[in-house]
């Protein structure tokens, strides 16, 4: 039975959410009606300000939308794998890593529960996180205060007091997209913390897949000036707000 239109844009909006785009022959396909019925719902959903269209394609249009962790999980997951793997070359025996709550670094973590370094503390305000290295050898440090739903974060008063006594070797944090001055993140509380740990630490690593680069969102957590590099998973075509003079490594460049 083939959905009404109002089910058919819910639908349609439904896969974007979680696919982040589609192809107008793909939700032909998919809803089992003409590309000229897609373009229609397309239009009506587009004049709400829900979507942009491309040629051919289209988009979750707000991208200060967050999508729900679980759903984050699923999303570029062979890119954020092999971004781990190259940040997991990036540190060495008895070091402070601290991991942020993101989906990239959850890859970095399960890396990390198998690798060979020796004598690491690993820091993190992320109980998934933590769940992946309670079976390693590592030193794992958990910070605790409010866990903030949406991204499975570790946030508020008690984070950031503890976040003020470390200073880890290296940050892997993740983010949402980047403004004209730096990273950027859709949660204030989130971006207090991330400004500690950036503060405190000695190198910075944004862990972020090429769809980050053109997307821009609410708080800026960090500058340019202060990270180390971005580590991605190919050089982006388009830098958006990324300057050039930006350290960007991208994975493939590793032998």
């Amino acid at each position: 039975m083939k959905l009404s239109t109002k089910d058919r844009q819910k639908a349609i909006m439904n896969y974007l959410i979680t696919h982040e785009f589609a192809t107008v022959n793909q939700l032909a396909e998919m809803h089992d009606v003409t590309t000229e019925t897609i373009r229609k719902d397309l239009t009506t959903l587009e004049e709400q300000k829900k979507i942009d269209k491309g040629h051919g394609t289209v988009k979750i249009a707000n991208t200060y939308y967050e999508n729900p962790f679980n759903i984050k999980e699923l999303l570029h997951v062979e890119e954020k794998i092999k971004i781990a793997e190259y940040a997991i070359h990036l540190i060495s025996d008895n070091q402070v890593i601290y991991l942020d709550a993101s989906t990239t670094s959850i890859q970095l973590a399960k890396m990390l529960s198998i690798s060979e370094r020796k004598n690491l503390t690993v820091i993190t305000n992320s109980i998934d996180i933590a769940r992946v290295l309670t079976s390693s050898s590592h030193q794992l440090l958990v910070l605790g205060g409010e866990m903030r739903m949406r991204s499975q974060a570790i946030v508020g008063a008690w984070a950031l007091q503890a976040a003020t006594s470390f200073r880890a070797d290296i940050a892997f944090m993740g983010c949402d997209g980047f403004s004209a001055k730096g990273a950027t993140n859709r949660s204030y509380k989130e971006i207090e913390l991330k400004q500690e740990i950036v503060k405190n630490a000695r190198l910075t690593y944004l862990l972020a897949d090429t769809s980050k680069f053109t997307q821009e969102t609410t708080f800026t957590f960090v500058d340019y000036e202060t990270i180390a590099g971005i580590i991605t998973n190919r050089l982006p075509e388009n830098l958006g707000n990324v300057p050039v003079s930006v350290p960007i490594i991208a994975t493939k460049e590793r032998k």
